[in-house]
């Protein structure tokens, strides 16, 4: 007994939606690719024993989830370290999220904290990593506010605990850091420091 096809128009919409989900996995398939050729470990370029410690280094903490400090000098690859850590790490489904630390703190603060209805990069980066790019800039006000956080890893009036894994760059050598950032924010963020010289 054959059953009657369906109308034209539902035909039309299924052959749609299933070139609609190979698309989508072509572009996948690109992403993948491009994060693969981007974040590989290899495009630490350099052939030098801290060149080669470095990619070492980085493989071994992908597998932890401590806070990381990227110290080096201005365009050395610190971000790129993050970025390459971040996409090798069991984060990595989740998108690296990066915060300006040198803006200004009435853009820094929403951006980090969130405001009503709007949940900020804090909230946003729950199960991935946020990445603090030049930490050493952070408004001296806000550094008391993330100084909480990374005591409790609970946002103002919430008791849920956040799973945000934290990275920071800085220009500044990390002995001296605290000097120009919070004591208690600094010994935190610096769990583990990683130097990149370029």
């Amino acid at each position: 007994c054959l059953s009657e096809l369906p109308p034209p128009e539902a035909l039309l919409a299924r052959a749609r939606r299933a070139l609609e989900h190979r698309l989508l996995k072509v572009r996948l398939t690109a992403v993948r690719e491009h994060v693969a050729m981007n974040y590989s470990f290899e495009n630490l370029i350099g052939i030098s024993r801290s060149t080669v410690a470095l990619r070492e280094r980085l493989a071994r903490l992908a597998t932890t989830d401590l806070p990381i400090l990227f110290a080096g000098p201005q365009g050395a690859g610190k971000s790129l370290c993050a970025r390459i850590l971040h996409h090798h790490s069991e984060r990595r489904t989740s998108p690296l999220f990066v915060a300006d630390c040198g803006a200004p703190e009435p853009v820094l603060l929403p951006e980090l904290f969130g405001t009503p209805g709007h949940p900020g990069l804090l909230h946003q980066a729950d199960g991935s990593t946020l990445l603090l790019e030049d930490i050493d800039r952070l408004p001296r006000s806000l550094q008391e506010h993330l100084a909480e956080f990374t005591r409790t890893y609970t946002l103002p009036g919430d008791t849920a605990r956040l799973g945000v894994r934290l990275m920071g760059t800085t220009t500044v050598d990390p002995e001296t850091l605290s000097t120009v950032i919070r004591r208690d924010l600094a010994s935190h963020l610096c769990a583990i420091t990683v130097p990149v010289t370029g």
